[in-house]
């Protein structure tokens, strides 16, 4: 679906006709051998050796890919989209030549070492191909419907401003603010303070810009809202899918709550359903982070394991031929 959507195909034809070409010319080897000796070539067969050979060598390449983007990067060798193709269609490659050579051995009583090795083999063909589509899919699911998405090791931080944004804004509005308390007002004042913030090395002034809200008397029932269910809400940690965790829902919540409220507060609602909104997109965001790079922890695992029984498999093969 990624490589054929639109005009990406243009990119990735010629690697995938080779790898069709290939796994055809392969294929049409072992069969030529099966037909003449009526069974299937052996892995040290010409045809089952090569295709091991080959195999083997493609799986130490595709292994190259992380020292190019991490201790070698300087160096520049080759650009990276071209790298990742490569490691894209020639990890394809790998399979089917796998496969040949095994005979699409995956026992484990009769061969141990084969049937873990043809396992692990489609395992991992089949967990970049599933980090391929997640990489392709997750960031536009992101752009499309995270509007408010930021910097998630920052999301603590940005969360801890709304809670303080909030808290004050009900301390105003509910007259618990420690000045202004009895003003009343036509609508919000805008003041403007700044503080220093430091991130690393890196430190500078940041302006904040904080809306003055006026009291308005009967809002004890956003006040107890505010206690029982945002400011929990706002918290960070793990978010409950219910209440304001949902977004029918919080609406239903904030619906609820604005009908037993005076007029005057209905920009305090709206605020406050804001920020809780902003606070369910950034569960979702982290959420979809963590399923964005988790996939290659486990490909980088069972690459390294297949890496070791390749080893373990040629050292015996050389061994006892």
């Amino acid at each position: 679906m990624l490589i054929w959507r639109d005009r990406n195909f243009e990119v990735h034809r010629n690697w995938a006709y080779t790898v069709v070409l290939w796994t055809i010319l392969f294929s049409a080897w072992f069969l030529i051998g099966f037909f003449k000796m009526g069974r299937w070539p052996s892995g040290g067969s010409t045809a089952g050796l090569t295709a091991g050979v080959i195999a083997g060598l493609i799986m130490v390449f595709e292994m190259f890919l992380w020292p190019r983007k991490t201790i070698f990067r300087a160096w520049r060798i080759g650009r990276t989209k071209y790298w990742l193709k490569a490691h894209i269609w020639l990890g394809i490659l790998s399979l089917p030549l796998a496969m040949l050579h095994g005979g699409f051995h995956f026992g484990l009583k009769a061969s141990p070492l084969a049937g873990i090795l043809s396992w692990l083999t489609l395992f991992v063909v089949v967990s970049g191909l599933a980090g391929l589509y997640i990489q392709n899919l997750i960031p536009r699911i992101m752009l499309e419907s995270l509007p408010g998405e930021t910097i998630v090791n920052q999301i603590p931080e940005v969360l801890e401003s709304y809670l303080r944004e909030a808290d004050q804004m009900i301390r105003e509005t509910c007259g618990l603010a420690e000045t202004d308390q009895q003003r009343q007002e036509n609508g919000p004042d805008i003041s403007i303070s700044s503080s220093i913030k430091t991130t690393g090395a890196i430190s500078g002034r940041m302006v904040h810009l904080h809306t003055t809200y006026p009291y308005i008397q009967g809002c004890d029932d956003l006040l107890d809202f505010w206690r029982n269910e945002i400011e929990p809400f706002l918290k960070p940690g793990k978010m409950k899918p219910t209440g304001l965790g949902n977004s029918r829902g919080s609406e239903f919540l904030f619906q609820s709550i604005s009908d037993r409220l005076p007029v005057a507060s209905k920009p305090v609602v709206e605020r406050l359903s804001l920020i809780c909104n902003q606070r369910r997109q950034f569960d979702r965001q982290e959420r979809l982070h963590f399923w964005l790079h988790s996939w290659l922890v486990g490909h980088v695992a069972l690459s390294v394991t297949l890496m070791v029984a390749l080893f373990l498999h040629v050292v015996l093969a050389i061994e006892f031929p």
